[in-house]
C-alpha cells in the first residue's frame, strides 16, 4: 500500500507520514511512503507528479484541511483533489483521504430563514468525484449530517471521548464541573463523565450572529457553591461566542474559573482576543487541544498534544475498517 502526503500535511505534521506509516505496516503489510507529492507552477497553479507504483494499489493520501493562511482551506483541498485525481487516473486501487480535520464539516445543513447551500456536501462530491472512496478525520460538527452528506465517499470520524476524558482526568470531581455548551456536545461530555465521575451541567445555545451565541441554563447546577471550577468540554473553538456565553452563564451560578477542552483549535482573530482577554483575567486557566488545526496562538493557558497520540487508537480502528474495505 501506499502513504501518501501533500505539502500541508508535512509542514504542519513533521514525521506524521512516518507514524502513519507505522500504523498501516502493523498489519505486515509493505508500505510505500510518497511524501509531499504536490507543488505549484510558478504562476501559482497546483500541479502533481507521482512516483511509479504497481497498479491497484490502495492509496492512504494524508493533507491537513484548515489552513489558516491567507488561502485558508480551499488551496490545500485543491491540492488534495489533484493528488486524488492523480492517483486514481493512473491506476491506483482504493484511495482514502486521511484528514485530522474536516473543513466545512459545520456547512451541513439548510438552515431555517437562510438560503445556504450544504457544502459538506459539495465536498463530497467534489472528493467522489478524484476518485476518493472514503475520508477519515477527527469528528467535528453532527455525525447525522455529515454522514448523510458523505454517502459517498463513505466518512468515518475519530471519536472524542476518550481525548476529553483523559483531559477532565487532570480535574477533581469535587471542584470542577463538566460543561456541554450546547445540546450537540451534551452526548459526548456525559459519556465523558461517566468514565470520570464528574458531574455535568448544559447549557442551550441560540446563535444570533456566527460570532454571537445566547446561552442559557438547560440544567440547573445543583448546589453551585460545591464547584470552583467549570471544565468546557466541546469539538471546536473558533470565534469563542459559545465559549463566552457559557463562561457568563456560569458566572451565574458562582463558579469564577474555567478551563477549555476541544478537539479542534481553529481560531480567528476574533476568537484569540476573546480568549486572551479570559486568560489576561485569570479566568481561562487552561486550553487543551490538539494540532489537528495549525494555531499560531501563544498562550502560558494552551496545552497542545498532537492528533496522533490525541487520537491514536481511534484512527488505528478506521484505518483497520480502511484496510478490511479494501481486501
Amino acid at each position: 500500500m501506499i502513504a501518501a502526503s501533500c505539502r500541508g500535511f508535512d509542514r504542519w505534521h513533521p514525521g506524521g507520514l512516518v507514524r502513519a506509516s507505522e500504523l498501516l505496516s502493523a498489519h505486515g503489510m509493505t508500505v510505500a511512503l510518497h511524501p509531499k507529492v504536490d507543488a505549484s507552477f510558478p504562476d501559482g497553479e497546483t500541479y502533481v507528479d507521482l512516483p511509479s507504483f504497481r497498479q491497484g494499489t490502495p492509496v492512504f493520501l494524508h493533507q491537513v484541511l484548515a489552513d489558516n493562511s491567507k488561502n485558508g482551506p480551499d488551496a490545500a483541498l485543491l491540492a488534495l483533489m489533484v493528488a486524488a485525481r492523480a492517483y486514481w487516473q493512473y491506476g491506483a486501487g482504493p484511495i482514502t483521504a486521511v484528514v485530522p480535520f474536516l473543513a466545512y464539516a459545520r456547512q451541513d445543513r439548510v438552515i431555517r430563514g437562510q438560503r445556504r447551500p450544504t457544502t459538506s456536501g459539495l465536498i463530497a462530491d467534489l472528493l467522489s468525484a478524484e476518485g476518493v472512496s472514503r475520508v477519515v478525520a477527527v469528528q467535528s460538527g453532527s455525525t447525522m449530517n455529515l454522514d448523510r452528506q458523505f454517502a459517498t465517499p463513505t466518512l468515518w470520524q475519530a471519536g472524542l471521548i476518550r481525548y476529553l476524558a483523559d483531559c477532565a482526568c487532570h480535574y477533581d470531581t469535587d471542584s470542577t464541573i463538566l460543561v456541554a455548551p450546547d445540546t450537540g456536545a451534551l452526548g459526548d461530555v456525559r459519556a465523558v463523565a461517566e468514565l470520570t465521575g464528574h458531574a455535568v451541567y448544559a447549557a442551550e445555545k441560540t446563535r444570533l450572529s456566527p460570532e454571537k451565541d445566547r446561552l442559557r441554563a438547560g440544567t440547573v447546577i445543583a448546589r453551585p457553591e460545591r464547584f470552583r471550577h467549570a471544565l468546557v468540554l466541546a469539538d471546536l473553538v473558533s470565534s469563542a461566542g459559545t465559549v463566552c456565553a457559557a463562561f457568563e452563564t456560569l458566572r451565574r451560578n458562582g463558579i469564577k474559573t474555567f478551563s477549555l477542552a476541544v478537539a479542534h483549535c481553529r481560531l480567528p482573530q476574533t476568537g484569540q482576543e476573546r480568549l486572551s482577554a479570559l486568560v489576561q483575567t485569570g479566568e481561562l486557566v487552561r486550553l487543551h487541544t490538539t494540532d489537528t488545526v495549525p494555531t499560531d496562538w501563544c498562550s502560558p493557558a494552551l496545552q497542545v498534544t498532537p492528533f496522533m497520540s490525541a487520537f491514536g487508537p481511534e484512527l488505528m480502528a478506521m484505518l483497520n475498517l480502511s484496510l478490511g474495505a479494501t481486501k
